[in-house]
């Protein structure tokens, strides 16, 4: 998989972009209509759920 990303940076440049995209920018808003101010990683979800288990 390294090669084929290597290959395409080599043949095309940068491949992402370096500003936020449109649905960046949709998912902002959206955040900040429904007041969200912490997204969770999915990490930190799969924690919370085993210590609930845990002590539950």
């Amino acid at each position: 998989m390294a090669e084929y990303w290597e290959f395409r940076f080599k043949n095309e440049g940068a491949i992402w972009q370096f500003e936020p995209s449109d649905s960046a920018f949709k998912a902002l808003e959206i955040f900040k209509k429904h007041h969200f101010y912490k997204i969770l990683r999915l990490s930190e979800l799969f924690n919370f759920l085993s210590l609930k288990r845990e002590y539950s």
